[in-house]
């Protein structure tokens, strides 16, 4: 690292300039200061000012980070909405001093980050895990918990509405997510910006927004997952993923790591709540068929 923190330089400083918020309020701080973060390509480890701001009725708690406490320009932000896990893992190595490793999971991708001191450490992840609801929602189910609290969607784009299924189970069955994606091609390695559309169980994509009809459209149900990739040659969009089709794997990239989330997020989700429907209407099946089985001798015997 070019600049060395110091014991000093670690610890939190002075509330750092930041650009005005013309939609509304600030966002209420609840812990800033510098922590060390692996680079998801490189893997070399670089020093930034991390913001954690709380949850509003219009915005997510965010973690962001930037490249110093003046700097204006986000380098970029996870959205704690989804994030999956928080937790201490084990680093052997020191990186300027600071050898306590904090591991944040969301659904594409793992965060490494470095803090100087233990109680630095506990702190963080205290707070992050306060400000996941994904998290609450595991402990309060793991705890028995009768009022669990609601695991939100990816982002205000992508959206679950709740549709009786299979006599009176109740699970998420229509999803929508819509926006511009690069799409390699399949024959010729190329990328084009597409605008695209999930809506219920597909994903259409189109030549522009608006322009009809799509020139392609997916059954994200027989979708068997959507991951995260390595960067590829050719694109702009540096922000990768693929979604995996028994027929094709589509490579697509986002213009952000938000949006990339979003999208892994939704179409997650729809392949889950599939696999999910499809499970539970085979037990229905079943149960019904188990049902006749046993109501079958009774009806013989009292025809004998």
């Amino acid at each position: 690292l070019a600049e060395t923190p110091t014991s000093s330089s670690m610890a939190e400083s002075e509330t750092p300039s930041r650009p005005s918020y013309t939609t509304g309020p600030p966002p209420v701080v609840a812990k800033q200061g510098y922590l060390i973060k692996q680079g998801e390509v490189r893997r070399n480890w670089k020093k930034r000012w991390f913001v954690l701001t709380e949850r509003s009725l219009s915005k997510s708690a965010m973690l962001s980070y930037y490249k110093s406490d003046k700097a204006d320009d986000i380098q970029g932000s996870i959205n704690l909405d989804h994030c999956e896990r928080c937790k201490q893992v084990d680093y052997t190595k020191v990186h300027n001093g600071c050898s306590y490793c904090i591991e944040i999971q969301i659904p594409s991708r793992t965060y490494r980050v470095l803090t100087d001191s233990e109680d630095d450490m506990k702190e963080w992840i205290t707070l992050i895990r306060a400000h996941s609801r994904r998290i609450q929602a595991q402990e309060a189910g793991s705890s028995g918990s009768s009022s669990s609290l609601p695991v939100p969607a990816a982002s205000p784009a992508t959206l679950e509405v709740p549709a009786p299924l299979l006599a009176g189970l109740t699970i998420p069955t229509t999803h929508c997510c819509l926006g511009y994606l690069k799409k390699q091609g399949a024959i010729v390695k190329n990328w084009k910006k597409r605008w695209f559309v999930l809506q219920d169980t597909s994903l259409s994509y189109f030549q522009d927004r608006g322009v009809q009809p799509p020139l392609g459209v997916i059954d994200v149900l027989e979708c068997t997952r959507c991951e995260l990739t390595q960067p590829l040659d050719g694109c702009d969009w540096l922000f990768h993923f693929q979604l995996v089709h028994p027929s094709r794997t589509y490579i697509l990239s986002a213009e952000n790591e938000e949006t990339r989330a979003k999208w892994i997020n939704a179409l997650t989700l729809c392949i889950t709540t599939g696999a999910r429907r499809h499970t539970l209407g085979a037990v229905r099946v079943r149960s019904l068929s188990e049902a006749r089985g046993t109501s079958q001798p009774s009806s013989n015997s009292s025809s004998n």
